[in-house]
């Protein structure tokens, strides 16, 4: 590439403006331990704690386990509508306390389409679609990059109705805060496996070819739309973007309600 990703050499050192949160991620990436005397080590060990205790004491019954049995149920009782939506963001995940991003959507995607307009959703790291399939069954048109060749025919197949629609634009590239070409490495896991980067590879991690990379902040620049929800799953390169974004004030182009309320989310 003619210039390096933001953290390409550097995910391992410590950067003073990353959150908790944050850290936990980059820690997870590099399955580097932090030092046993740092703040954030402490803050990991009483967390693990708490949560453990937690566990410990609520039992199966509790009102806040999820009762699987009942959510399909409600799915397949309702399945144009909240039934089928909180099974499929419990399927990718979702916090709860984040639902409401979704719940919101189906009303914008109605707002837009009464000014003629589209509601734009981006799905980077689309995997196996199961994030697209939520902005998708929400009525969104949504903006996809997977650069896994291997999963891409599945992409292709799963969404041949909205590609040829129009509503679902595969990019079949990774993103990063800057273009050019990289190595795409995967984990144990195989070709299909979600633990893919193209940046921070390890020791225990394979090349398996070369891939387009798109500068996300420019793509966004050119759609010059509005953009509801921004997923950033792309193993190692958030962080650049996140930043690239700011620096460039296009967060604001992003539902600004959410981008602000889960980044200063902690735990």
């Amino acid at each position: 590439m003619n210039k390096k990703p933001r953290y390409y050499n550097s995910l391992k050192e410590k950067n003073p403006k990353e959150s908790f949160l944050q850290f936990l991620k980059r820690r997870f990436f590099n399955s580097a331990p932090p030092p046993p005397c740092s703040d954030q080590y402490q803050k990991l060990v009483s967390f693990n704690e708490r949560w453990a205790y937690f566990k410990s004491k609520i039992g199966l019954s509790h009102k806040y386990i999820v009762d699987r049995q009942q959510m399909l149920i409600d799915a397949l009782a309702d399945p144009m509508g909240l039934g089928k939506l909180n099974l499929m963001l419990y399927n990718v995940h979702a916090p709860w306390h984040y639902h409401f991003i979704f719940h919101q959507l189906l009303s914008y995607v109605q707002r837009r389409k009464s000014q003629g307009k589209d509601a734009i959703c981006i799905d980077c790291g689309a995997h196996a679609g199961l994030v697209s399939d939520i902005l998708l069954w929400c009525g969104a048109t949504t903006h996809a990059f997977e650069p896994n060749p291997n999963i891409l025919p599945f992409l292709r197949k799963k969404f041949s109705h909205q590609i040829e629609q129009g509503s679902y634009i595969l990019n079949p590239c990774a993103v990063s805060d800057c273009e050019g070409e990289m190595d795409l490495f995967v984990d144990g896991g195989g070709a299909l496996s979600q633990g893919i980067r193209i940046v921070g590879a390890n020791q225990n991690m394979d090349a398996i070819c070369k891939v387009r990379v798109v500068d996300l902040v420019d793509y966004i620049q050119e759609l010059d739309d509005e953009i509801y929800f921004l997923k950033i799953d792309v193993e190692g390169a958030e962080f650049g973007i996140l930043e690239k974004l700011i620096d460039e004030n296009l967060h604001k182009k992003i539902g600004s309600r959410h981008f602000k309320r889960i980044l200063s989310n902690q735990f």
